[in-house]
């Protein structure tokens, strides 16, 4: 018969003495509470354990590694690769953004996408880990950097690791209010302020000219990297250029006022009463007073879209016929006089007709008439 004394102690895979045996019935209570303790403490992967390794940063330092930290960072990026927004947005969403118009999967799904990624570096410390994606756009290789935090699951055992933050790229813009169309996709610009940066996820987007009015052009599409660092990039804008009908259309609107002031009856004329003025005579009364040129005078368009425009009115003879007489009682006579190169008067080059532009019609300074 086996003999009742107490056995060396023996150490459990958690540390603990605990007797060989204590008893038939013994043993099997004992067992019960270590399946317990196991089960109610939460597994956390081991650094040692599990095909656990080192990897080196691009510092050439060595940094803890585990096995699946990088998985969420490979998800995120294959959904670059693919043209996924929606998938991308989900494992790391962007939180309050200026505008998302370049977020939208439709806009994303025709962009230039990612064509390769690999994993520079991965680093674990605790529950929280770092991560760095070489991905590849457009011919250069871009660093993307990621923090990942552990998760559980509901029992509180540790299940895997989640992106807690990623930068979003971003595209820096001027005046974008005009444009209606990013990847051939319609967005909504019209709120985005010159100056901000649009948010987008890493990719090439193609921002369509507005369409051009009678008065401008915007010129081509513009094609531009959304990065993280948008200082390299200049801002997406569309200052727009003086059409050719827009100079034949400002050049009407100046003609225009002077023609209103051609049919004036007064000495200063109301709109022009600098340049089509007739001076007082004092010493007899005029009447019947009319206007009509004997040379038009010649309108150009001046300037840049940098420097601003104008345009130059120079020469013009008018011809002026009226009635006068030297007293009151007399008989009103015909007389005629000419005026010549009414509009070089003040300067040989002409009286200057600044205007700004915008896609409704000009605005005209006229205070030089």
């Amino acid at each position: 018969m086996e003999s009742s004394r107490s056995r060396p102690l023996s150490s459990n895979a958690r540390g603990v003495a605990l007797p060989l045996a204590v008893g038939g019935g013994g043993l099997l209570t004992v067992l019960a509470i270590v399946a317990v303790v196991v089960a109610l403490t939460p597994v956390r992967p081991a650094a040692d354990v599990g095909g656990s390794s080192s990897v080196t940063d691009a510092g050439g330092s060595q940094a803890l590694s585990e096995p699946g930290v990088s998985a969420p960072v490979e998800a995120y990026v294959k959904a670059l690769v693919d043209g996924d927004a929606t998938t991308a947005l989900r494992l790391a969403p962007p939180g309050e953004v200026v505008s998302a118009a370049l977020l939208a999967p439709a806009v994303y799904a025709r962009a230039g996408h990612p064509t390769a990624f690999s994993i520079a570096s991965e680093s674990v410390s605790g529950d929280s880990a770092e991560v760095v994606a070489s991905v590849d756009l457009d011919g250069r290789s871009v660093s993307v950097p990621f923090s990942l935090r552990r998760t559980s699951d509901r029992t509180g055992a540790y299940d895997g690791w989640t992106i807690a933050s990623v930068p979003l790229a971003s595209i820096p813009v001027g005046d974008v209010t005009g444009v209606r169309n990013v990847n051939s996709v319609a967005v909504d610009l019209s709120g985005v302020a010159p100056g901000s940066a649009l948010p987008a996820l890493l990719g090439t987007y193609v921002f369509d000219a507005p369409e051009p009015s009678i008065f401008l052009d915007y010129g081509d599409a513009v094609t531009v990297a959304a990065t993280y660092d948008s200082s390299e990039e200049p801002p997406v804008a569309f200052p727009g250029t003086l059409s050719s009908e827009g100079r034949t259309a400002v050049i009407e609107g100046v003609r225009a006022r002077v023609e209103h002031c051609m049919l004036s009856d007064a000495f200063r004329p109301t709109d022009c009463p600098n340049v089509l003025e007739m001076k007082d005579p004092q010493t007899y009364a005029v009447t019947e007073l009319t206007r009509r040129w004997t040379s038009q005078p010649t309108y150009t368009v001046v300037g840049s879209d940098d420097s601003g425009y104008a345009v130059v009115v120079r020469g013009g003879d008018i011809h002026i016929d009226f009635k006068r007489r030297y007293t009151e009682g007399q008989p009103w006579t015909p007389d005629q006089f000419t005026q010549r190169r009414v509009f070089d008067a003040a300067s040989s080059d002409g009286i200057l007709v600044p205007f700004t532009i915008d896609p409704a019609g000009p605005t005209y300074d006229f205070r030089g008439f």
